[in-house]
């Protein structure tokens, strides 16, 4: 007797669903792929663009001076992509002066990066005559002249860095900030024997040391 056999084939339907599954496995794939290739390109232009100022750090020598201060996010002057900071002058530009002169309004700033500004308005009142904020103001070192008078926080961090830094002597310094809404001209100095600090008239001669951001 001759048995006639039939071949087994899938259904239709079994067909039809692996090739739909088979067509939305690729979407997500090519997604993927996608997403990698994007992700690739920009880690690529991210490392040709790095920050040349990125492994500066706290007493290396650069642009005139030592940097003695790196910004933070909450610094005035903070930039996410390149690393800005305080430079520290020479002891050999260290000179003694008074702060000032009377009238001088404004120049009450404390904080990190107002030094610059507190210095103009020192200039200003001082109508060319030599003080601690004209010579900073005036000097031109290393190819720099944008140099000033640090405001009450960069000249604490110039103490809490002296040893990186070097060359002070323990004796009192000025800053550029003067007391807030003072008639009298009482600027903040810091001694760096000890590092107190206080306000000060303003026609004492101290100590001063300049500095500069990059």
């Amino acid at each position: 007797m001759n048995f006639i056999t039939f071949e087994k084939k899938a259904p239709c339907f079994y067909k039809q669903n692996r090739i739909l599954m088979n067509k939305k496995l690729k979407f997500p794939v090519l997604i993927l792929l996608l997403i990698f290739l994007i992700v690739n390109i920009q880690c690529g232009h991210e490392e040709k663009s790095d920050d040349p100022n990125k492994d500066l750090k706290i007493g290396d020598h650069f642009q005139g001076g030592t940097v003695f201060y790196i910004f933070k996010s909450s610094d005035e002057g903070y930039d996410h992509q390149h690393k800005h900071g305080l430079i520290a002058a020479p002891d050999s530009l260290e000179t003694r002066g008074s702060w000032g002169y009377s009238g001088t309004n404004g120049a009450s700033e404390t904080g990190i990066g107002c030094g610059k500004e507190n210095t103009k308005e020192i200039v200003k009142a001082s109508f060319g005559m030599s003080c601690a904020a004209t010579y900073c103001d005036g000097l031109v070192y290393g190819g720099y002249d944008d140099w000033y008078l640090p405001s009450l926080v960069e000249l604490n961090q110039l103490y809490v860095q002296r040893d990186m830094i070097g060359g002070f002597k323990p004796e009192s310094y000025w800053s550029s900030t003067k007391r807030e809404g003072n008639s009298d001209d009482d600027a903040w100095m810091q001694d760096f024997y000890n590092g107190s600090g206080t306000f000060m008239r303003y026609y004492y001669s101290l100590k001063v040391r300049p500095i500069r951001s990059f």
